[in-house]
């Protein structure tokens, strides 16, 4: 049997990322146990049999936290027979190397000394699967997209303890990952949110991280009547991913749930830059629109009414079983609706 430890990256975007390496380790008969912290861990655990063990690590991100580690890997000594690392972070080379693991695999790069196989990055493939299947050093892999699943249990239980109906709700996630890609302004979002109650009926749930809490309480504030559970920072991500895959669609800026929500297969309009995610990363049933673009000086968003006729389009074909009918860039104005809302650079 062949032993493989796994180093998780510490971003929801990479997790789901790194799915494809995972399941092509395990399709080869490597027996995969991840060590991850507490933000990413739900990820792998969604990967069901691919994963055979996740290690929850409460280890503080960028810390070295010496002690902690040593104790760690001492107890994984002639454990697993590869590592591979996937974050960039030094001190994530240290459980393997404390751990005597023999062959230590990550990418290239600054202070990577402990790793003994490092693998050159590829241009332009940066947080994309095809930059983490290069660690596989396999030649020929196909480009497959991440894929995650929740059982129709968990994401029953999930919806029970907020009183809501699989299938029968919408999520939005209206956090950005960087200040310098603000995405889609929280005002838009609210939006959506109340057009999405008034032709449906249905609750509109908001979801996040600790980071995301306040920017989805002033969404839901101004959503007034809109029937609405703000669960950002509070449901976890465990319950988050159950409520996720439940949803009859879902609208994310460009973050980590806009991932998570392609590699669950659910129904989804993504507002963000269509250049940044190539084909093979976002094909699930996911249309990308750009959440702003600057036209003759001006700043342009999709209207709320052009992101909910997308949406509604990615459900029909989802329901349809069709193939998706996004991965493509559609920009302020196509395909009917209102014109693009303007506002100044």
């Amino acid at each position: 049997m062949f032993r493989s430890l796994i180093i998780a990256p510490s971003s929801l975007r990479e997790a789901v990322m790194s799915q494809p390496l995972l399941a092509t380790l395990a399709r080869r008969g490597e027996v995969l146990a991840v060590a991850a912290s507490p933000t990413v861990a739900p990820v792998y655990r969604a990967m069901g049999r691919t994963v055979a063990q996740v290690y929850e690590l409460a280890l503080r991100e960028g810390r070295i936290e010496w002690s902690a580690r040593r104790a760690i890997g001492a107890g994984w000594r002639r454990r697993y027979d590869v590592a591979y690392v996937l974050s960039d972070d030094f001190v994530d080379t240290l459980l393997p190397w404390l751990a005597g693991v023999p062959r230590r695999v990550g990418h290239d790069g600054a202070q990577r000394w402990l790793l003994n196989e490092r693998i050159a990055d590829a241009a332009g493939e940066a947080s994309s699967p095809a930059r983490f299947l290069a660690l596989a050093a396999q030649a020929d892999l196909p480009r497959l997209p991440p894929r995650l699943q929740v059982s129709a249990e968990r994401v029953s239980a999930a919806c029970a303890e907020q009183a809501l109906q699989p299938g029968r709700y919408w999520v939005l996630a209206p956090g950005s990952d960087s200040a310098a890609r603000p995405g889609w302004p929280a005002s838009q979002f609210a939006s959506l949110c109340r057009l999405l109650h008034e032709r449906s009926g249905w609750p509109v749930v908001l979801l996040g991280g600790d980071r995301e809490a306040a920017l989805a309480q002033h969404v839901a504030t101004q959503a007034v009547g809109v029937d609405g559970r703000v669960l950002a920072g509070v449901a976890g991500l465990d319950r988050s991913l159950a409520l996720l895959a439940g949803a009859a669609g879902a609208v994310s800026n460009d973050n980590g749930w806009l991932h998570l929500a392609a590699a669950l297969g659910v129904a989804q309009v993504g507002l963000g830059d269509p250049q940044r995610w190539p084909d093979g990363s976002l094909n699930l049933h996911t249309c990308l629109l750009p959440g702003a673009a600057a036209v003759d000086g001006e700043v342009r968003v999709p209207t709320p009414s052009q992101v909910h006729e997308a949406l509604l389009a990615q459900c029909r074909a989802a329901a349809e079983g069709h193939g998706p009918t996004g991965l493509r860039a559609v920009p302020p104005g196509e395909g009917g609706g209102a014109e693009p809302e303007r506002v100044r650079a």
